[in-house]
């Protein structure tokens, strides 16, 4: 199971675009820590074993960093599942969801042992399916590409056809673009008849071959492009794609048509802004990817009106829409420019589905108690959110003083499968936080750490959106030695900010255990330890900001 998924995710971070590629990273990344910290404590077991020691505390350890590891496997296969949205995997789909379900409250290795089982078995019939969908789905983005590829070909053409002479310049970057995207069309049509023959790999590095080619042809394309209009000239804005064979017969015929609906659209120019969209996302033949995105985005106001009507908190949904109208917006700015805004258009997409996940939305009390009330439910909710096995579950009963019968109804309900939020309604005129004071303030203390490092980690991933966006509008792409350098060296700062901000996160792990057994004097010990470390003049975070800022510099300089 781990190597179909490992090979599986390597394709599907190929394929996706930045926003889903990020998520999918991410899920990988947890699996990648729980599958160590199972690893190790593995490790530890099986070196007592070997010394014939007492190794009952090892054995009673590790059935939560197994279920932790299991856990994230099975995420990472669900959300691979709902990408490849593919009707023949909802049984499996069903059957992993069950099995994560019933690993929440695996309190015995045979519980655990029987909820993998289904997960296995599940994955298997899924993966042959999924497989061939996502190769399937980046074949046909390629072949998009290649296809649009095929009509700035003709065009450029054509605009080269109507200049009364041209330059070498002009000519040499237009045959090297025009022999680029053959390549590409050649490989695409290796490519399909290796994806019919079910020949999955051979295909995949055939269509990995077209975006290469893809990708070189960019750098001609604007060469050409430049020199027509250095010359006078533009883009034809309609021709007729034909066989190769019959291209010289049809240019006439192209530059006739071009003629005719240049002077209807002089006639029309009432209607020349909505026109010209459409008419130039027609051009660029991204018609069906930006229904795509507009639909996902509406689909998440309509979503996000709904969940507001029932009750929920939609900040955090409210901050994920605005991102994905971000990207819409942009890509309707580069589709007016005559670019594709394809990697736009299949962000923003994503985006809006991300934002559909039922973590951006927070349930509100409808109590009509104090604040405190109020408050107390909140706090009970999340860590009941954060609760993954039930004695955990237990701990925020003790620390809400929740009653045993209401604990009875909630696990009740939580085990029918029933919507969390609504079983946590049991419990809203009872929450009340148990903890004293001195706990509650270190308790603050630690939280406020936690915010200072997400907040660090989240100016790095800025940075390195910043950077795309900036290398985007610069013309630079991956295999520019520029763009390669300070992709690299970005993305190392953000590998070493997450595996600093995890090390730290290990360490406020336990000064809440320290808290947790009222060692209040230790807790407030590490906690300012932590403090001088973190804040401190010239220490972790102004590091890090230095180097934000030094790496600002340079994206800015692109």
């Amino acid at each position: 199971m781990k190597k179909q998924l490992l090979v599986l995710t390597l394709i599907m971070l190929l394929l996706l675009p930045f926003a889903a590629a990020d998520s999918f990273a991410s899920l990988l990344g947890d699996y990648n820590k729980a599958k160590a910290e199972y690893s190790d404590i593995r490790d530890q077991l099986d070196e007592c074993r070997l010394l014939d020691e007492d190794c009952e505390d090892f054995e009673d350890d590790i059935l939560g960093p197994a279920i932790d590891y299991a856990k994230a496997g099975i995420n990472l296969m669900i959300a691979y599942i709902d990408y490849v949205d593919n009707s023949d995997l909802d049984d499996a789909e069903t059957n992993l969801e069950q099995a994560l379900d019933n690993l929440k409250y695996a309190d015995t290795k045979e519980e655990f042992d029987d909820a993998l089982d289904l997960a296995k078995t599940a994955w298997i019939d899924a993966s042959v399916v999924i497989r061939m969908d996502t190769i399937g789905a980046l074949y046909e983005e390629v072949d998009g590409l290649v296809d649009t590829g095929e009509i700035l070909k003709a065009k450029l053409k054509c605009g080269i056809g109507e200049l009364d002479s041209s330059t070498n310049d002009l000519d040499n970057a237009y045959e090297n673009f025009a022999k680029l995207i053959g390549e590409s069309d050649d490989n695409m049509d290796e490519a399909e008849a290796l994806l019919n023959a079910d020949s999955l790999t051979e295909a995949f590095e055939y269509i990995k071959k077209s975006q290469n080619s893809l990708k070189e042809s960019q750098a001609e394309l604007e060469t050409a492009l430049s020199a027509l209009e250095s010359s006078g000239g533009k883009l034809c804005d309609e021709v007729v794609i034909e066989d190769d064979d019959e291209e010289d017969e049809a240019d006439d015929e192209d530059e006739e048509a071009d003629d005719d609906e240049d002077e209807e659209t002089d006639d029309d120019s009432e209607d020349d802004e909505e026109k010209d969209f459409d008419t130039m996302l027609e051009d660029v033949g991204v018609e069906s990817q930006y229904n795509d995105a507009k639909e996902a985005v509406e689909d998440l106001v309509d979503y996000i009106e709904k969940k507001q009507d029932d009750g929920y908190s939609t900040t955090k949904a409210d901050s994920i829409l605005a991102e994905a109208e971000n990207y819409l917006e942009t890509a309707e700015d580069k589709i007016m420019d005559g670019k594709s805004g394809i990697s736009y258009l299949l962000n923003a997409k994503e985006t809006a589905k991300r934002g559909m996940n039922s973590e951006y939305y927070v349930k509100k009390s409808t109590t009509n108690d104090s604040s405190n009330a109020t408050d107390d439910f909140e706090a009970f909710v999340t860590c009941m959110e954060n609760a993954g096995y039930k004695y955990q579950r237990e701990s925020c009963y003790d620390d809400y003083g929740i009653e045993s019968d209401t604990q009875v109804e909630i696990e009740d309900c939580l085990y029918e499968g029933t919507d969390d939020y609504t079983c946590y309604d049991y419990a809203e005129d009872e929450a009340e936080k148990q903890e004293d004071e001195e706990a509650q303030d270190l308790q603050d203390r630690v939280d406020e750490l936690r915010n200072n490092l997400d907040d660090i980690e989240s100016e790095v991933e800025d940075l390195l959106d910043n950077f795309y966006q900036a290398a985007d509008d610069a013309g630079l792409e991956e295999g520019d030695n520029e763009y390669d350098d300070l992709e690299d060296d970005i993305k190392q700062l953000l590998d070493d900010v997450q595996s600093q901000n995890s090390d730290y996160d290990d360490d406020l792990d336990n000064v809440e255990e320290l808290i947790d057994d009222e060692n209040y004097d230790d807790a407030d010990s590490d906690l300012d330890d932590l403090n001088d470390e973190i804040n401190g003049n010239n220490q972790y975070i102004d590091d890090i900001k230095d180097k934000i800022a030094d790496f600002e510099d340079d994206v800015n300089a692109l």
